[in-house]
């Protein structure tokens, strides 16, 4: 029987987490037919995720991010959508999830470095939402050992709810020089 999984889609035009989340969703396309994907995106990003099979479906969430609507939203949505799973791609868990609940974390930079934030209330929400999501998640993903250990240092989790999963290599970096060619740059 599938499982019914949930992604949060919602920063894909942001630089990093976009990348990590567009080839995390063409990957999963490319390996599973089974199970069934609800992408949740902007409605900005309503028509960027195409071409992928019938087990994907998207549904546009319009309340802003980093809101006390986006959390209501995004909760009241997890109910109705009867979800196995739900993946937070960035650090942000909604207040209620009736399922389990996976969460990644690319980084802390901002709880390290205050002082680049645009408020005090910008770093306040982000150490809440983080620490909510360590709390309330059933795994943490972290893409780097860095990213665990500050986790495990700042918030003082225990390190066996962290899985470190490095991000994947996309396929425009994978071009295969011939011997000769090794050999001529060298």
């Amino acid at each position: 029987m599938p499982y019914n999984i949930g992604l949060d889609a919602r920063k894909l035009s942001d630089f990093g987490i976009g990348t990590y989340i567009r080839n995390l969703v063409y990957a999963l396309s490319e390996i599973d037919q089974e199970n069934l994907y609800t992408l949740f995106v902007g409605q900005k990003h309503e028509d960027e995720l195409l071409d992928l099979p019938d087990n994907f479906r998207t549904v546009v969430e319009r309340s802003p991010v980093y809101s006390a609507r986006e959390l209501a939203a995004l909760s009241w949505r997890l109910f109705r959508l009867d979800l196995d799973l739900y993946h937070s791609t960035h650090y942000v868990l909604p207040a209620m999830v009736p399922c389990r609940a996976v969460v990644t974390i690319h980084d802390i930079i901002h709880l390290l470095y205050p002082e680049f934030l645009p408020s005090s209330l910008a770093f306040f929400y982000a150490q809440r939402m983080i620490r909510r999501s360590l709390t309330r998640g059933d795994r943490i993903i972290a893409d780097s050992q860095n990213t665990k250990t500050d986790l495990m240092d700042y918030f003082d989790v225990d390190g066996r709810k962290i899985r470190v999963i490095y991000p994947g290599v996309g396929n425009r970096f994978r071009h295969r020089l011939e011997r000769s060619e090794l050999e001529a740059r060298l």
